[in-house]
Formats: C-alpha cells, sequence, structure tokens
C-alpha cells in the first residue's frame, strides 16, 4: 500500500509476490483509505481469495497520510488478525527523492533520511511489479522527520 502521496495506491500479490491487481483513489486519505480497502476486500472475496499480510510504504511522506495510514492499518491488522509489514518509501519510487512541501524532497543517503531542495518533478511512488518481501520490516513505526512548530 502507497498512501504517503496521492493517490493512494492499493495493490494484490500472491503468495510468491506476483501483482495480481491494484486499487487507487486521488481523495484524501481519510476518504480514500477506506473506499480502496472496501474495493480491495471485495474483489478478494469475488475471487476467493483472503488477505494474509499487509505491507506498505512507512514513510516519508505526507504527515496526515502516515498517521491515518498508521491508524487505519493498525486498527485493519488488529481486527482481521493480520500480519503488518512496511518498507521506506523509496523503495516503491527506486531511492528517487520523495516530495516533502514546496520544492522540498526527502532522499536517502547511506541509512539517513535529508531534506533537500528539489528543482525538477519528483517521480511518484509506484506499485512494483513483484513485491520484494526482504525490504520489509515490522518496525511499523512512522517516519516523522520534521521538528514540531
Amino acid at each position: 500500500m502507497l498512501a504517503l502521496q496521492s493517490p493512494i495506491k492499493v495493490g494484490v500479490y500472491d503468495h510468491r509476490g506476483s501483482f495480481l491487481h491494484a486499487f487507487q483513489s486521488s481523495k484524501q486519505a481519510s476518504f480514500a483509505l477506506v473506499e480502496v480497502f472496501d474495493a480491495l476486500l471485495a474483489w478478494t472475496k469475488d475471487h476467493q481469495l483472503a488477505l494474509q499480510a499487509i505491507y506498505y510504504a512507512k514513510g516519508p511522506g505526507s504527515l496526515m497520510a502516515m498517521k491515518l495510514t498508521h491508524v487505519f492499518l493498525h486498527t485493519l491488522s488488529l481486527a482481521r488478525s493480520l500480519e503488518l509489514y512496511s518498507a521506506l518509501g523509496f523503495a516503491f519510487n527506486n531511492n528517487a527523492p520523495i516530495k516533502a512541501f514546496g520544492k522540498m524532497g526527502y532522499v536517502l543517503k547511506g541509512d539517513q533520511m535529508h531534506l533537500v531542495p528539489c528543482d525538477s518533478e519528483l517521480p511518484p511512488l509506484d506499485l512494483p511489479a513483484h513485491l520484494d518481501r526482504s525490504v520489509f520490516t515490522q518496525d511499523n513505526q512512522p517516519i516523522y522527520l520534521l521538528p514540531p512548530v
């Protein structure tokens, strides 16, 4: 699941990590999360599939979207007894900068994230054709990089 920027995207993958189907919404995260998961749950039921785990990008990105995603996915995970795994958003854009605000972007240098000016359009996060489970962990705390105001 990619909910760090619009549109919000959710992919369905089989047990081998092969891509099966995608859902997306350009609505605000507070509406989009429910919309895409309603569609996902209906689709899995129609195809006689069962969710076993959720893999998502935990940050960096939109602070509000990260907070909503964190609460939504942890609640869904508990309610449906699903495993929950997360990775940095850089795993979904070939380690390119991720939009922060204005003309600023987050970059990953080694294991540290930095905020830098970005003059060009930043690539969107995208669902991979194959889900590489090795980039995910169960350390699902959101990435809050900006200091409090």
